[in-house]
């Protein structure tokens, strides 16, 4: 083989591949790198000049290179998280758990990422059955029990049961409104901008129950319909208020 040295220098991306709109296989990729692989493979002696995070997803793209030839001398891992810095200069954080049940085979592993979300927020929203797959816990007292030890303010939905609101000054509880349902998907994302944009909004005071009226306002309206985001009318009523 030549001594000389192929070093590729660009980004680093994590593809995530479809077919018929549904993920198949995630793989380490970019234009250089993909170059840079098929170098390794052949045998030439190449390095990588990227920057991955310092988590699971940068372990990957890192085992990757190394297994096909690539040296990683040069890759820059960046150890800390962005949320941290988020926190450090002062930044309002809204965590959604969001835990399916396809993902429970990946639990051991996103459990500590999980948990370290959980610990910056400072509101934490999930589902009776997010915390059924994490945590095997459906009761929301149980489930509180076992949060507050990383985010005093929970937010715990259960479908058409109340919303409970958990902080250290106890729980809260509201009722959920019956509508007639036309789609559930995106109801929870629009829950979660609705009680951000109230949240934000110099309107509303800061009072629990003005939120999670407002988060049920924004995920009924998008329940209502096929659309994933609130519907122009709900623009409009916002604008006029």
């Amino acid at each position: 083989m030549t001594p000389e040295r192929i070093i590729g220098i660009g980004e680093t991306v994590y593809d995530i591949l479809f077919r018929d709109d549904q993920p198949q296989k995630a793989v380490p990729g970019g234009s250089t790198f993909n170059s840079i692989v098929s170098l390794g493979r052949a045998g030439m002696n190449c390095v990588m000049v990227t920057e991955v995070g310092g988590d699971h997803v940068g372990d990957i793209i890192c085992n990757y290179l190394q297994e096909n030839g690539v040296s990683t001398e040069y890759v820059c891992r960046h150890e800390s998280k962005m949320l941290r810095g988020a926190r450090a200069a002062g930044a309002w954080l809204y965590y959604d758990v969001n835990f399916r049940k396809n993902h429970i085979a990946e639990l051991p592993e996103v459990m500590p990422y999980i948990e370290e979300n959980m610990r910056l927020a400072d509101v934490v929203r999930g589902s009776t059955e997010d915390f059924g797959f994490l945590y095997g816990l459906h009761d929301g007292d149980a489930i509180y029990e076992r949060v507050h030890r990383l985010c005093s303010t929970l937010i715990l939905t259960d479908g058409a049961r109340p919303i409970r609101l958990y902080t250290t000054n106890g729980c809260e509880s509201y009722p959920v409104q019956q509508i007639e349902t036309v789609s559930t998907v995106g109801a929870g994302d629009n829950f979660n901008a609705g009680y951000i944009y109230a949240k934000i909004n110099t309107q509303f005071s800061i009072v629990n129950s003005q939120l999670i009226e407002m988060a049920q306002r924004w995920s009924q309206d998008v329940c209502r319909q096929l659309s994933n985001n609130i519907s122009d009318e709900l623009v409009a009523a916002l604008k006029d208020n």
